[in-house]
């Protein structure tokens, strides 16, 4: 006998953006992480009654303890999740399906080396002058880029700090944010002077479903004229 949805328990499958199949932004969870919890608060019926408790989430499915919370990280996307309570009587307890969103969203950079979900060309160099140096041997621009996933337009916050130089007060090095539109940049800083110049911002912007990714950009590339980049931290916009 198969009863849905589940009487006896409460449960929650969620991530940093969904929670049983409904939008709820959170950023005390990280962006690539899964979880999941059913409790039965009646002791009685939680000992003698239930024989199993099984998580499914897209082709995957796991044992789950019961009033324990299970957790695992997963590559960004949608995954249709459930969960079935199976009892010693016969009955079969199963919740809704729920499309459960892994986004990547809150993320932080570690600017030390690349963890494999940044695109970048052959003129970044990773843990060089205190954090990604975009730009240090002559050529066209040097980036770093990094997609997520969004089931809809979100809006983000972005801090953002490090520092950029141009060449000996002569040219002209540009640092540039961009968010979703790689055409127009949210946030955007300049010098020819060819020490540092820090510069430090704190953007909002609307990220989109159709092209959830951020770049960070320096226009020149040459010995001198080149950005690095310190901090960047996304969140969700509560």
């Amino acid at each position: 006998i198969t009863v849905t949805p589940i009487p006896i328990a409460t449960y929650s499958v969620y991530t940093s953006y969904s929670n049983n199949g409904s939008k709820a932004l959170r950023n005390d969870v990280y962006g690539n992480e899964y979880r999941a919890r059913v409790d039965i608060s009646d002791a009685y019926i939680q000992t003698n009654f239930v024989k199993s408790t099984t998580l499914t989430y897209g082709g995957s499915s796991v044992a789950l303890t019961l009033g324990q919370e299970w957790k695992t990280t997963l590559g960004y996307g949608s995954y249709s999740s459930s969960i079935k309570v199976v009892l010693k009587n016969g009955y079969t307890l199963t919740s809704p399906t729920y499309a459960t969103y892994v986004t990547g969203i809150p993320y932080t950079l570690n600017t030390s080396s690349n963890d494999g979900t940044w695109t970048e060309d052959d003129r970044v160099n990773w843990n060089t002058d205190g954090g990604v140096r975009l730009g240090y041997m002559t050529g066209g621009v040097a980036s770093i880029e990094k997609g997520f996933y969004l089931p809809a337009n979100t809006t983000v916050v972005i801090e953002n700090s490090g520092a950029v130089r141009g060449s000996a007060g002569v040219t002209k090095s540009t640092y540039d944010l961009y968010v979703s539109d790689y055409g127009t940049s949210v946030y955007s800083t300049n010098t020819k002077s060819g020490s540092w110049q820090s510069f430090s911002t704190n953007v909002t912007a609307t990220m989109t479903s159709a092209e959830p990714r951020v770049k960070m950009r320096n226009d020149k590339s040459t010995n001198t004229c080149s950005s690095v980049v310190k901090v960047f931290k996304i969140n969700y916009k509560l």
